[in-house]
């Protein structure tokens, strides 16, 4: 060890350094996860155009099995912006027997953006045996409140 340290620092590499590079390796492969996205529906509200969909996370996390869902609302195309408070995303979190699991409140854009994600609902401990999906709902304002619109159901995933 002594021996790779002296190299390391002959070409300007503390150790801590180069230990410190190698860590995300190791920290990457502690957990796995399988993803998926639902198709993006599309809307328009009080002149303005939308995009959403619903995206599910589940694997495993030191060998305990997780679901983590959430939900995307963004301009339609992505390059226009909205003012605060016009987009609204709600995550919900569904097993294979079409069960809510885990849900969020909703979360609403505090300043002029063009996309926003909700909290995620999560499940942790999942089932490892079970399958989850997310199906969220997106909010656009509409001049006098909100107009809700639900998201495509993601495809389920397996931890």
């Amino acid at each position: 060890m002594k021996l790779v340290a002296k190299k390391l620092n002959k070409i300007g590499i503390p150790l801590f350094a180069f230990i410190l590079g190698l860590t995300p390796m190791f920290v990457i492969t502690a957990f796995a996860e399988g993803g998926a996205t639902g198709a993006t529906g599309y809307y328009t509200v009080y002149g303005k155009d939308y995009a959403n969909y619903a995206f599910v996370y589940a694997g495993y996390y030191n060998n305990v099995a997780y679901a983590n869902a959430g939900t995307r609302v963004q301009c339609d195309p992505i390059t226009n912006k909205v003012p605060s408070g016009y987009m609204g995303a709600k995550a919900r979190l569904y097993n294979s027997s079409d069960k809510l699991v885990a849900s969020t409140s909703f979360v609403y854009n505090s300043k002029e953006t063009n996309a926003l994600n909700s909290d995620f609902a999560s499940l942790n401990p999942a089932k490892a045996s079970d399958a989850y999906y997310s199906y969220g709902i997106t909010a656009a304002y509409n001049g006098d409140g909100y107009t809700q619109y639900y998201t495509f159901k993601s495809p389920a995933q397996n931890p």
